[in-house]
């Protein structure tokens, strides 16, 4: 690597950031153009000082740990791991807190100082404001993986680095923390950074899968993917539901299988009503089955789940015949009712006529109405035909008609 010549740089930074020239033969990111002109106007660095980076207090940097010990303690199988990947190449996997403090490092021994006196250590702050751009910083700003290679940091001193940066958000889609992969001896070319910063993405996501899991123990985890193998691997999409089918955590994956632009945008609405904005034209909803012979059905009966041991006898037999672990039977029966009503006989007119304006067929589009109209007419009608039967099942007293966003709908009171 060319020593760097610090006017050329601090030259290149004015250029580019205040003239919007381009630089020749270097086809610049936007984030890093943008990055670099947030240090000049909004925090008055200078890129030739050469500031060093200020390492926090004990007592200070105890304080920023003990905020995210929950996510550090989730973080650190996952960081070995990666760390695994690709020991011996001379990177470094970091740990952040959402304002920039290095909480956590792993690295090559022999390596030490060298990462030392670049100032990635334990309490260095590393946020834009403070160090300029760089991967750690602009992450936080940007909120998305990004890749700062060599003479792209602001700051004279750091252009030996390398950092690819992913952010981390909580199950409620605030950021919590950032995982880093840094190098102090790297190839010059920034294609080669692609490869760590995906694999720094993806060891994000599990980190956030699984702090979202923890935190959701108690409560209604629904899985999606648009592929049912992909399911349990770091992608698929996550939503946290309360007993009224309510979503109360997500992860991003879920967010964008859902179309919208981050995690807040599902939080505290209902699943049905993102049922009913998808293009899903037709839908069977229907609680779980456990039948007979099948290990759900053992399994239930050895807990004693089961509402009738030999419910498969009655005709028809009853739609809801176990005890959920995380819902009430009142809440099931809400939630059911619920999810039929986004397929109800005036919506699924609009499906159809949707459904045939997108894909030309009568044939497709008539299938789905019928699917739609009969699964609505069958369980309203079991419903409307046992509420006596399932009072007695549920322990019920009454039922009465309740109001929801769309229509009103019978569901039983709460015990």
């Amino acid at each position: 690597m060319q020593p760097l010549n610090v006017q050329k740089h601090v030259s290149d930074i004015k250029n580019v950031a205040l003239t919007e020239q381009p630089l020749a033969g270097i086809d610049l990111e936007t984030f890093v153009v943008e990055s670099w002109r947030r240090c000049l106007s909004d925090y008055s660095i200078d890129p030739e000082k050469n500031p060093e980076i200020h390492i926090l207090n004990s007592s200070t940097l105890r304080q920023h740990t003990e905020e995210i010990e929950q996510v550090i303690n989730i973080a650190a199988t996952e960081m070995e791991h990666l760390y695994t990947s690709i020991n011996g190449s001379g990177y470094s996997i970091i740990l952040t807190s959402s304002k920039g403090i290095i909480l956590r490092s792993i690295y090559d021994p022999g390596m030490q100082k060298d990462y030392e006196h670049a100032g990635l250590r334990i309490g260095g702050n590393w946020g834009e404001s403070h160090a300029g751009t760089n991967g750690i910083g602009t992450c936080i700003v940007e909120c998305r993986p990004v890749t700062v290679h060599l003479n792209e940091h602001f700051v004279a001193r750091h252009t030996n680095l390398t950092c690819s940066a992913a952010p981390i958000f909580n199950p409620r889609g605030e950021l919590i923390a950032i995982l880093d992969s840094s190098s102090v001896s790297i190839p010059s070319h920034r294609s080669s950074q692609a490869l760590v910063r995906g694999l720094v993405s993806n060891s994000a996501r599990i980190i956030e899968n699984q702090l979202l899991l923890l935190s959701c123990r108690e409560q209604t985890v629904l899985r999606l993917h648009t592929r049912a193998e992909y399911l349990g691997l770091p992608h698929e999409a996550l939503l946290c539901l309360d007993g009224s089918a309510l979503i109360t955590a997500a992860n991003s994956s879920a967010a964008a299988m859902l179309n919208q632009q981050t995690v807040s945008d599902l939080i505290d609405r209902p699943l049905a009503d993102f049922i009913s904005e998808s293009k899903i034209d037709a839908a069977s909803v229907k609680p779980l089955t456990p039948f007979p012979g099948t290990r759900l059905y053992e399994r239930l009966r050895r807990e004693g789940r089961l509402l009738d041991d030999h419910y498969w006898l009655e005709d028809p037999y009853p739609l809801f015949t176990f005890q959920p672990k995380k819902l009430s039977l009142q809440e099931l029966a809400e939630a059911t009712l619920a999810f039929l009503d986004v397929y109800n006989p005036l919506n699924s007119t609009g499906y159809f006529m949707r459904s045939y304006r997108l894909t030309k067929s009568m044939r497709a589009s008539f299938l789905a109405f019928l699917v739609n109209i009969s699964d609505n007419h069958t369980y309203r009608k079991y419903i409307k035909r046992h509420r006596q039967a399932l009072a007695r099942r549920f322990g019920i007293e009454q039922w009465r008609r309740h109001q929801t966003s769309r229509k009103e709908m019978a569901v039983p009171f709460r015990k």
